[in-house]
């Protein structure tokens, strides 16, 4: 009998904009770069850690930020934005 291979999912790599930088464009890349460059900006990399300014916004958790970003919800309770 041959034994089934597993392949396992390769773990995402994490730099130092994944564990600093918020995919939000209003909260954005925390180190200046340009959206072109970032990697949680522009979506190559998921972010590791909700930033400073997502908790001021009340998104609290990454549940209300997928739905920020998916635009199902506003970016912030007091302003009531929509990200397009």
């Amino acid at each position: 009998m041959k034994k089934r291979q597993i392949q396992r999912v390769p773990k995402v790599k994490k730099d130092v904009q994944t564990e600093h930088c918020c995919a939000v464009p209003y909260h954005g890349c925390k180190y200046g770069e340009d959206d072109f460059y970032c990697t949680v900006t522009t979506h190559k990399k998921p972010q590791s850690f909700l930033c400073e300014e997502c908790g001021v916004d009340g998104i609290t958790n990454f549940k209300i930020l997928k739905a920020v970003l998916n635009g199902t919800q506003a970016c912030c309770p007091h302003c009531r934005h929509v990200l397009p």
